[in-house]
Parts: C-alpha cells; structure tokens; sequence
C-alpha cells in the first residue's frame, strides 16, 4: 500500500520469470538452489527445492539479502508447519549481517523452530501496543481476534505518521484475519507489516496453513466444483 496521496490504482507489476544478474549469479553458485532476494514470486520455488523427506533437509540462507514480507511470512509458516510433524531442518544462516540480525532481533529462529535444539514450545508474539513494523505477529484464532487486530494496526500507522488510507488498510486486515478465523481450520495465523520510509510504501502480508480458499468454498455443495478447479480459479 503506498503513501498517500499518490495511489496507484494497481500494484506494481514483476515478471516472476525474471532474474537479476545477482540472482543468476547466486544460483549458478549452488545449482540455482539459492536466491539473494526472498519475494512473492520465488519463494514457493526456494522451498520447493527442500526435500523435505530427508531426515535433516537443508534451507540454504546463505545468499539472502532480503526478504519480503510475504516471503518470511511463507518461510516462517513453512517450518512451523513441518516442525508440528516433528521435522526439523539444517540451515544455514544469512551471510548479510543486515538479513541475520533482524531474524534474530525478532527471535525468527526460536519462533519458527528452525532448529531442533530448542525443545520447549516456541514462544508467542501477539499484537500489542509495543508491536514495532517489520515483526512477525501471531494471530490466534478466538472469538473477537479480527476486531483486535484492527485497532492495533490503526495505532501502529498512526503512531508512525504513515499517511495512508487507514481505514480501509484496517478492513482489510480485518477481514483477512476474519476469514483466517472462520474457514482456514487452523489455530495460528501470522503477519507482518513492513514500512519502507525511502519509498514510501508500507507492505502487509498474512499467512495460515488452513485448508485454503478452493477447498473451503468447494464443501458449499453450491461451489462442488471448484473440488476440480485450480486455486486460482476459485479465487476468481
């Protein structure tokens, strides 16, 4: 979402078969398994290269410069998801010292159980009036928990003077976090909201390991079909 008063009417395009001269390298550098930047566009293709059945699979960070918030959502969910399976990954850090100190600063490795050392549960971050942009924030499914999330983020724009439609970025996430509540089947969602000053754009991303909207509407025996359908499909 960016700043007002100059928003566009869409988001800005990328051609996620495009790669940088960067990315190239990188990959060339480990049979194209590692990226430098994290996005919306290859992260589902960086996890897809785990093999997952291996008993210690490994997640390569080494290269990573960057990661966007729909990315670490992706990432983080992706780990919690296997570690309630009881699977557990070798990894290997972020090179770049920017990278390994905010996923320190906000303990993503403790939270996630990127590691299997740690054997106690991994610890909660809930929405609150400390919350600071760029943090992973938890949701826990629970009567009211989308009303909560509104509020706590109209007071994090507006206590950093973001000038942006606040209203409807506030239903917005209250409706996602809703439909997380009501269909998704999970009990923990996460998200995280990012705001880039220099480009005067703020970024929102939210992510549950539910059962997906196609399989969700496709138990309405009015939307059967989309049981056939592409997930795509049944977001149109």
């Amino acid at each position: 979402v960016p700043e007002l008063p100059n928003t566009p009417h869409h988001l800005p395009s990328e051609d996620p078969h495009m790669t940088t001269g960067l990315e190239t390298s990188a990959a060339k550098r480990n049979n194209g398994a590692t990226v430098p930047s994290l996005t919306f566009y290859n992260i589902g293709g960086f996890l897809s290269r785990v093999d997952v059945a291996k008993e210690k699979a490994a997640i390569d960070l080494s290269y990573v410069t960057f990661i966007e918030p729909f990315a670490l959502v992706y990432l983080g969910l992706f780990l919690r998801y296997h570690n309630s399976r009881g699977k557990y990954f070798n990894w290997t850090v972020p090179n770049d010292k920017n990278v390994r100190e905010y996923l320190s600063r906000i303990n993503f490795y403790k939270r996630f159980g990127l590691s299997s050392h740690d054997t106690e549960a991994p610890s909660l971050s809930p929405f609150s009036d400390s919350t600071p942009f760029n943090d992973v924030i938890d949701i826990e499914k629970r009567p009211g928990i989308a009303e909560e999330v509104g509020p706590r983020l109209k007071e994090l724009l507006v206590k950093n003077h973001v000038r942006v439609d606040v209203e409807t970025v506030c239903f917005i996430a209250e409706e996602i976090t809703d439909n997380f509540a009501q269909h998704s089947g999970e009990q923990l969602a996460a998200m995280t909201v990012q705001w880039f000053p220099e480009k005067k754009w703020i970024s929102m991303a939210f992510g549950d390991c539910g059962k997906g909207i196609r399989k969700s509407l496709a138990e309405n025996p009015k939307y059967s079909y989309l049981e056939q359908q592409s997930d795509r499909e049944a977001i149109l």
